[in-house]
């Protein structure tokens, strides 16, 4: 193994730059601050990319399963259904994330459109 790459792995140099980190190393690779903060940042905009991919997918799929279902709504907002049929529950859902909320008992459930609907029914 080369010097550098030996300092990379005892600490001494910064593990993805190279970059001197100050102190002798303790035996195990280390990240200067600069990289550390740069992966942290990727990583979390690569995660907040998937779940709004994700998301934009449930809202689909969830969206087409309640027009299908026949059962009157109104749309309050693009992230949220309203149901107000006389007789039963005054339930919010989302379909963005599959959870639904009745107003009256204060309750958030989850499943998606399909379990809603089968709750919906029932109530």
């Amino acid at each position: 193994m080369g010097e550098i790459a030996e300092m990379m792995t005892d600490g001494t140099l910064c593990q993805v730059c190279g970059c001197e980190l100050g102190s002798p190393g303790d035996g195990y690779p280390r990240t200067c601050s600069d990289c550390s903060e740069e992966n942290d940042a990727d990583m979390w905009k690569e995660q907040k990319a998937e779940t709004k991919e994700r998301h934009a997918i449930w809202w689909m799929e969830n969206s087409m399963a309640i027009k299908q279902s026949r059962i009157p709504f109104r749309v309050a907002s693009r992230e949220c259904y309203v149901f107000r049929e006389v007789g039963k529950p005054k339930v919010d859902f989302y379909p963005s994330t599959g959870r639904w909320r009745n107003l009256q008992t204060g309750k958030t459930f989850s499943g998606g459109a399909t379990a809603f609907i089968i709750w919906y029914k029932k109530q």
